[in-house]
């Protein structure tokens, strides 16, 4: 299971190019942190039920096709 909170800001000209299907980083006004933890009963994915999940997103672009983000993520023990 994943689990996930965080913190998502837009301004008027990062929404205005989401709208457009455009790409929108940081510039633009948008800030977007997640904290997702995990709990898992697999042996081989035990480790992230210890763990707590920062991600940073600095990119992203939505659409059906060609959407993407791109994101730093950290694991804190």
């Amino acid at each position: 299971m994943l689990f996930r909170s965080g913190v998502l800001k837009h301004s008027e000209k990062s929404l205005e190019k989401l709208r457009k299907g455009e790409e929108v980083t940081e510039q633009d006004g948008w800030y977007f942190v997640a904290t997702p933890t995990f709990r898992t009963s697999s042996k081989k994915y035990e480790y992230l039920n210890s763990v707590q999940a920062i991600n940073h997103y600095k990119v992203m672009r939505l659409g059906a096709e060609g959407g993407y983000v791109r994101a730093d993520v950290y694991l804190v023990k």
